[in-house]
């Protein structure tokens, strides 16, 4: 959206109608960036970005930093960057839980929360299953030996991207809902793109480390001392 509704507004305003096409409506863009100037959408926004710098520096640490001649540790990267942000979720979401009894907060968010905690619906636990499992299983790709940080991490992401898409196509087949727009399709390109690249990258640095395919989920190549310090080669 950020690249397609200027674009769009862009075209249209010099008389080439492209919104139909795309399945828009011309003016879509309208309204559409007001959460820059939204206090609470900003630190939302913020706090996403921060909390995903500290993951990233974390995910780089355990696969790209250590000792030499110490063995990879992916089982410190999982109990840090899964467990710790399990048990931040759960008492993040046990304060919010308690806080209209004991900080008498009477926001619409907080109250609607409150009660679906202190209610739950079975329909909607089991709906959000599929995606925990998927979730906290996908950290595992973090965890494959021969596997840079950089290639896992963006896997990761762009594989989450790619449900989503499929999860819209599953929707529209048995639920008669929302058929992907071609924006859609769009990203799915991208996303394929990437990933090729990726893999590309990923086989020219296997080769360089002259590390045998079968034994790419192998060992982790052994740290180079450079200038004192202990670095992965890349």
């Amino acid at each position: 959206n950020v690249l397609l509704l200027p674009l769009v507004d862009f075209c249209e305003a010099r008389g080439f109608h492209v919104a139909h096409v795309i399945g828009l409506k011309p003016g879509a863009s309208k309204g559409s960036f007001e959460f820059l100037s939204s206090v609470p959408a900003m630190t939302i926004l913020g706090a996403y970005i921060v909390a995903y710098a500290i993951r990233i520096y974390i995910m780089n640490y355990y696969k790209n930093t250590r000792g030499n001649g110490v063995p990879l540790d992916n089982k410190g990267f999982f109990a840090v960057e899964q467990i710790v942000a399990s048990l931040t979720m759960v008492a993040l979401a046990a304060f919010v839980f308690f806080a209209p009894g004991t900080l008498g907060w009477t926001a619409p968010q907080v109250t609607q929360f409150h009660d679906a905690a202190k209610h739950p619906d079975s329909i909607a636990i089991l709906s959000g299953v599929p995606f925990g499992i998927v979730a906290f299983f996908s950290v595992f790709i973090f965890m494959f030996k021969g596997r840079t940080a950089t290639f896992a991490g963006l896997v990761n992401r762009l594989t989450s991207l790619l449900a989503g898409t499929t999860a819209t196509l599953l929707l529209w087949v048995f639920f008669k809902t929302r058929f992907p727009s071609l924006q859609d399709w769009i990203s799915v390109l991208f996303i394929l793109i990437a990933v090729y690249f990726l893999t590309r990258a990923e086989r020219l640095r296997v080769r360089e480390l002259g590390i045998q395919p079968a034994m790419a989920a192998g060992p982790a190549p052994t740290p180079l001392p450079v200038g004192g310090a202990a670095v992965r080669p890349r």
